[in-house]
């Protein structure tokens, strides 16, 4: 580029447009000695802004439509952006009020897109007139005394958005001036300090001139200082206000040299009456923070690095206590609190820490002075005891099994819900009665030798079933577990009882034991059980002399009544025999059924005539068990052996001794009674009706 070409930026989004003038001002270009224009190109108006903040053009054209607000908006914020270019607005509309309103926000020409004044020469004469008509030789001066201010120097149209920003404005803020020029203003600030700073801005937008005043403000590296902000109205030729200008400094050295002797002399006062307690002074408006060199001992930090900053502090206390320091110190008054500290992760510390707040002038956030006590192994020992009782507590209250203290005279001392749930009373009923008053009345006398035990230390600890009785009646098994508790000199206290119910687990066992022992389908005893009563019975008499009869039984034909009636039929017929059968016999009489329809029957003190009688009597029984309407259809052969006559019985030999009389009914004719006796040949006599 020479010395004597123009420098041209034009702003428009239309690539085409772009093109075609870059094209016009080529053939535009005139006289070498009048200079040629070259031309940068950018895509919107904030883009241009920052354009001629880094290297000024000598002509800016702006692109803005067809004149409407939006393209209003952007001219004036190029002309806001500096004075050291020649503005020129190219509208597609040939509206009078598009140009009055171009004029009005500086521009120097407007041209018309599509008419005669994008011919090449009218162009050029144009942006040749714009440029002598452009006043960037007066404002060239003002913008270098802005940019060399020691003070930060802001502008903000009426938009809110920044037009200058100079060099101690990029210092003190952290932003470059290409990345805010241009932007929305509220970046400068942080969400929490948005609201008041834009107020303030607004007042001077709305024509007001405010006298610098001292406020805390937070920079975009998350530094507090203290600033002076003065603001001033920028006024167009009319009047009106165009924009803002912000004059601001930092005075955070100053405001803390202000307040540093009185601080001191504060914080000496309480390190002294502290004794060997930390203190500290803390600046809300600056976050600034004030240590002594016991402070910094129980901070665990090395003094040479100074204090932390307040969001820095409270981070160091555990995550549970952080809410109630960070109100404690954002709080306009005096406070008291201890909470935990963790500079060491290995070593937690308790701190009670005390402050006083005190004020500055109305309006503006105070100081405040505190101390901080470690009274970690105080804590340590209180909740030692404290989280002892609230375990013993928790699992005595929320024990799955019902558990109580009794005193040493048997009175509930303190009882459990599940206890309470166990019997069905509330902890007021329990509490007013004794264990020994809820066992069921056959089980109160086995409480007694129990408590003996314990009250003599021959147990520490004893553990039995026993039942109770629930408030509504029914009867509950339990398992009971007592232990006795001492003093250190061994002598007695109180009890702890642990009760569970054991009822549905007792009636599960029984259920098993039931169906383990006995013939589903007739309620009876199976081989097995049966075999183990025979056992008994034969053991007994052992003793004292053998005694008692065995009938052995099954249904004549029954499979031909079971193929032609069905086999549920069948079952019944087996039931119905079965009850039969246990209406005859007494309670002492034994009952299997064997299996199929093969019964047994024990008659443990029966001689040989009873045992023919009640034979008798079954087949008779039998023969009605099938109802009025099969009444004789229905017969059984009996199987009879006096265990007298065996010698040495066992319980196969003496149910062997039964099957033969059985069958040797069977072969006599069916419905009658065999009795085995021990003839040479082994076989049974007959007797009984034959048919």
């Amino acid at each position: 580029m020479s010395e004597t070409d123009i420098r041209v930026l034009l702003a428009t989004p239309v690539a085409g447009l772009a093109e075609h003038l870059c094209a016009l001002l080529g053939r535009a270009a005139g006289d070498e000695e009048r200079g040629r224009f070259t031309v940068s190109v950018v895509d919107s108006a904030h883009a241009a802004a920052v354009a001629l903040h880094e290297s000024p053009a000598a002509i800016t054209i702006v692109d803005v439509g067809d004149g409407g607000a939006t393209g209003m908006d952007a001219l004036g914020l190029v002309a806001s952006s500096t004075a050291a270019t020649a503005l020129v607005a190219l509208t597609s509309s040939p509206e009078d009020a598009v140009a009055r309103a171009a004029f009005a926000r500086g521009t120097q020409e407007c041209l018309v897109a599509g008419t005669v004044d994008l011919e090449p020469s009218r162009l050029g004469r144009a942006l040749r007139g714009a440029l002598a008509r452009s006043v960037h030789d007066a404002g060239g001066p003002l913008a270098t005394l802005v940019e060399l201010s020691s003070d930060a120097i802001v502008t903000i149209n009426r938009g809110r958005l920044v037009t200058r920003f100079n060099a101690a404005a990029e210092r003190l803020f952290g932003w470059q001036a290409s990345e805010i020029l241009g932007r929305p203003v509220g970046l400068l600030a942080p969400p929490g300090e948005r609201e008041e700073r834009l107020a303030f801005l607004q007042r001077v937008l709305d024509g007001e001139t405010v006298d610098a005043h001292e406020t805390a403000r937070t920079t975009r590296d998350g530094r507090r200082v203290i600033m002076s902000v003065a603001g001033s109205p920028i006024l167009d030729a009319a009047g009106g206000v165009t924009e803002a200008c912000l004059i601001i400094r930092d005075v955070t050295g100053e405001v803390t040299a202000r307040l540093r002797l009185t601080e001191q002399q504060q914080l000496l006062e309480s390190t002294q009456a502290a004794g060997k307690i930390g203190s500290w002074a803390v600046d809300r408006l600056t976050g600034r923070l004030d240590w002594s060199a016991e402070q910094y001992r129980l901070m665990r930090r090395d003094p040479a690095l100074g204090p932390v900053r307040i969001e820095e502090l409270i981070d160091l206390f555990h995550p549970e206590d952080r809410e109630l320091v960070l109100g404690s110190f954002y709080r306009d008054q005096g406070f008291v609190f201890e909470a935990r500290f963790i500079a060491d992760p290995q070593d937690v510390r308790v701190f009670r820490v005390r402050a006083e707040f005190v004020p500055r002038a109305p309006g503006q956030p105070g100081r405040l002075l505190g101390i901080t006590q470690d009274v970690t192994e105080e804590r340590a020992e209180q909740a030692a005891r404290q989280q002892a009782e609230d375990q013993l507590r928790r699992a005595f209250d929320d024990a799955l099994v019902g558990m109580a203290i009794v005193d040493l005279q048997g009175r509930p001392l303190r009882v459990n819900r599940a206890l309470c749930e166990i019997f069905g009373m509330s902890e007021q009923a329990l509490l007013a009665t004794t264990l020994q008053a809820l066992s069921h009345a056959e089980d109160r006398g086995d409480d007694e030798p129990v408590w003996e035990l314990l009250l003599s230390g021959a147990q520490q600890q004893h553990v039995r079933e026993k039942r109770y009785v629930h408030a509504d009646g029914h009867t509950i098994w339990a398992e009971v577990g007592v232990s006795m508790i001492t003093d250190r000199d061994g002598r007695p206290l109180h009890l702890v009882g642990q009760i569970q119910d054991i009822t549905e687990r007792r009636a599960r066992v029984e259920e098993l034991r039931h169906l383990a022992d006995h013939d589903p389908l007739t309620g009876l005893l199976n081989r097995r059980a049966f075999g183990r009563e025979l056992d008994a019975h034969i053991t007994r008499c052992q003793r004292r002399g053998m005694s008692g009869a065995l009938l052995m039984f099954d249904l004549d034909d029954f499979k031909t009544h079971n193929d032609t009636r069905g086999h549920g039929a069948g079952d019944e017929l087996l039931a119905a025999v079965a009850a039969g059968v246990g209406a005859r016999l007494r309670a002492s009489d034994v009952t299997a059924r064997l299996g199929g329809d093969e019964f047994a029957v024990l008659l443990p003190d029966a001689d040989r005539d009873t045992a023919l009688l009640v034979a008798g009597s079954l087949l008779e029984q039998i023969g009605a068990a099938a109802g009025p309407a099969a009444a004789g259809a229905l017969s059984a052969s009996i199987g009879l052996v006096c265990l007298a006559r065996l010698q040495e019985p066992t319980p196969d030999g003496v149910l062997r001794a039964a099957d033969q009389a059985l069958y040797a009914a069977k072969r006599a004719g069916r419905n009658r009674v065999a009795e085995w006796s021990a003839e040479v040949d082994g076989r049974a006599g007959v007797s009984g009706p034959a048919g």
